[in-house]
């Protein structure tokens, strides 16, 4: 079968559309381009399969019968059809994708009457422990109702959400709600009384799956906490932001992709009658409560999106790659399929990272070329995007490191060329955390290296260098003796070849010289420049250097061992900076300070005065990026520096 391939940020659509169109429909991405899934093919538009000629929305759920079951509006159903058009109808689905049958389940109890906005009409639907439960709209907001024979008979709830969740769904996990999160239902919902009105957000509600027809049972989502862990009320008034996009959120359906481990919402963008013309995107996140970055988008697809779509748990692959669509495009039930392409998946980019002389080369190019910054690597220590603390299990930090790829794209967007990370990541503003790649061996934990692959290839594919940090001082006593020292260094090289990075260069140990280091090899000199020349011996290729103190000078003998000089200008004054760096000169090596904690315009200051002077420059905020809580605001971490380094960086 054929496909068609959309990706991010252009988007084919069986048509030419002008380059300026795109670029700037894309740009009204809301959120990031997933980290996860790079694109999505879809299967042309003469294999759709589509049923039930002049009916939409149809909400799906897996029943623990195995069928799927859904409900209709405006319509007769299936073949053979209802002689009476309902508002509200029900039906079930047996088979599979290209080769289903539909079936009408008729319901005196739950079907209902009235064209458009005059009668009920399902927008979410569910089957937990054997019982199904159905979200109506146009209801006086919305209206819930339960069936525990399958459809045949619905009881309906006396109360109705007073505020808000007018078009509300909800969050679908496996068959009979197998491989839920936790004990509790999930729902979404525009943040408008009616389903014909659009909004600026989405709202989100949750209530005990035993108690789901109890109004007092339900909480609403407010806002991640400083750590990502959602903030309920139980007071719909105080009721928060689980997505945002102005004017553009309207009707979706929610499903967990059990294969990908990802939510995948799909969302309808309003539109004049998008059951024949128009758009709808797809986002996806770790959580129920996001953070949310774009898998697809598009306001004109090749065929009708309908008023509602959703990819149904029962007809994906056991791996998640492969989807099904089902949407009411062209008053049907229509069907396509959808095959997503991880990055995983996808040969990285090639971002190769080189030195010729005093500066440095990306792909053969200089950087910053017609800038100030020209041959220079300005830089962001961001050592605790992977952080974790095995000492706080109430932390996730695969989500922290979420949130720092998400605003990635605009860090270097003002200039960043590269991040420093570090496998034993940074001091998070509290003693006793325990945050380290290494065992007590030497080896590698594969759970930590998974976020480091993350952000190395997030940033190789967006050409940018990653600075890899070896050894941090409170830390360093989780390796048992200087051989297991040793051996970190040769398994961090290995690795890196192993894993074809050309991104990326090494940091030996940050602030060798540092008093919280216990083993010798990481406190004097000699040391320091044994395990450079243990890690050149080991990969000749790889850049190695490794970091001093925050007084901006390094001793002769790691300066000559190493291919750059790292330097902390953390305790240095503006009026020091150049005799520092001329200090360095002689030895004809680029010269990169990768640790300043200044702020605001004295940080601004000293970027100038390192570029001026031919020395790259890296920001350090710690009180932002490093301390608890861990925040990643792109530019607006600091608004000054960041305009700073964009301008160095900018012919």
């Amino acid at each position: 079968m054929k496909t068609k391939i959309y990706s991010l940020p252009f988007l084919a659509i069986g048509f030419l559309l002008s380059f300026s169109l795109s670029f700037a429909r894309a740009s009204e991405n809301p959120y990031p381009p997933s980290a996860v899934i790079d694109k999505v093919e879809w299967a042309e538009p003469s294999s759709i399969v589509r049923k039930a000629k002049g009916g939409d929305n149809w909400p799906l759920t897996w029943a623990d019968d195995d069928c799927m079951y859904t409900a209709y509006g405006d319509g007769n159903g299936f073949e053979p059809k209802t002689p009476q058009k309902l508002s509200l109808g029900f039906a079930k689905v047996v088979g599979s994708p290209v080769d289903f049958m539909g079936i009408n389940i008729r319901s005196c109890s739950g079907e209902q009457l009235g064209d458009g906005r005059r009668g009920k009409k399902a927008s979410g639907i569910l089957m937990v422990d054997g019982i199904l439960y159905l979200w109506a709209r146009n209801a006086g907001n919305a209206q819930l109702a339960r069936s525990s024979d399958h459809g045949l008979t619905w009881i309906w709830c006396d109360w109705t959400f007073q505020t808000g969740f007018g078009c509300p769904t909800f969050l679908n996990f496996g068959k009979n709600y197998d491989g839920a999160r936790d004990d509790y239902v999930y729902i979404y919902s525009p943040d408008a009384d009616s389903a014909y009105d659009s909004a600026d957000r989405m709202v989100m509600a949750r209530a005990p799956k035993d108690r789901l027809c109890v109004r007092e049972a339900y909480e609403f989502f407010q806002e991640p906490d400083a750590d990502g862990t959602p903030v309920w009320t139980d007071d719909i008034r105080q009721r928060g932001t689980v997505f945002s996009s102005a004017g553009n959120c309207y009707r979706s359906g929610v499903t967990y992709n059990a294969g990908l481990k990802r939510y995948l919402w799909c969302q309808i963008i309003p539109g004049e009658d998008t059951r024949f013309a128009g758009g709808f995107g797809i986002y996806d996140a770790a959580e129920p409560w996001g953070p949310w970055t774009t898998v697809f988008r598009t306001e004109l697809w090749d065929v009708g999106p309908g008023e509602t779509c959703s990819f149904p748990a029962k007809w994906m692959s056991e791996d998640g790659k492969t989807c099904n669509l089902v949407f009411s495009g062209d008053d049907c039930f229509s069907v396509r399929k959808a095959t997503f392409v991880l990055r995983d998946d996808q040969p990285s980019p090639s971002t190769r990272v080189s030195i010729e002389g005093d500066k440095w080369y990306l792909n053969g190019e200089i950087t910053n070329p017609g800038s100030a910054a020209e041959g220079l690597l300005m830089n962001v220590r961001m050592v605790n995007s992977v952080f974790e603390d095995r000492n706080r299990p109430d932390f996730d930090p695969d989500a922290n490191t979420s949130r720092f790829l998400n605003r990635l794209p605009d860090y270097i967007a003002h200039g960043a060329r590269a991040f420093t990370i570090c496998l034993q990541g940074g001091m998070p503003g509290y003693e006793g955390a325990l945050n380290s790649t290494f065992r007590p061996d030497g080896s590698l934990r594969d759970s930590y290296l998974q976020r480091v692959k993350t952000v190395i290839e997030a940033c190789g594919r967006r050409g940018v260098v990653v600075i890899l940090g070896c050894y941090y001082q409170r830390q360093d006593q989780v390796l048992e003796n200087e051989d297991a020292v040793r051996n970190g260094v040769v398994q961090v090289v290995r690795w890196i070849q192993d894993n074809g990075f050309t991104n990326v260069v090494l940091e030996i140990a940050n602030e060798f010289n540092h008093g919280g280091f216990d083993h010798p090899i990481l406190k004097t000199v000699e040391g320091e420049v044994e395990l450079i020349r243990l890690a050149k011996q080991t990969a000749p290729d790889l850049l190695v250097s490794t970091s001093g103190l925050g007084d901006g000078k390094m001793a002769a003998a790691v300066a000559e061992a190493g291919d750059f000089i790292l330097i902390h200008f953390n305790g240095t004054s503006l009026d020091e900076i150049p005799a520092r760096i001329a200090a360095l000169k002689s030895f004809g090596k680029p010269i990169v300070c990768n640790e300043d904690d200044k702020v605001g315009e004295e940080a601004a200051q000293a970027a100038a005065i390192c570029v001026k002077n031919g020395a790259s420059w890296g920001f350090m905020h710690k009180e932002v990026n490093q301390y608890f809580p861990l925040v990643f605001d792109g530019a607006a971490d600091d608004e000054i520096v960041y305009s700073t380094m964009r301008e160095l960086t900018s012919p």
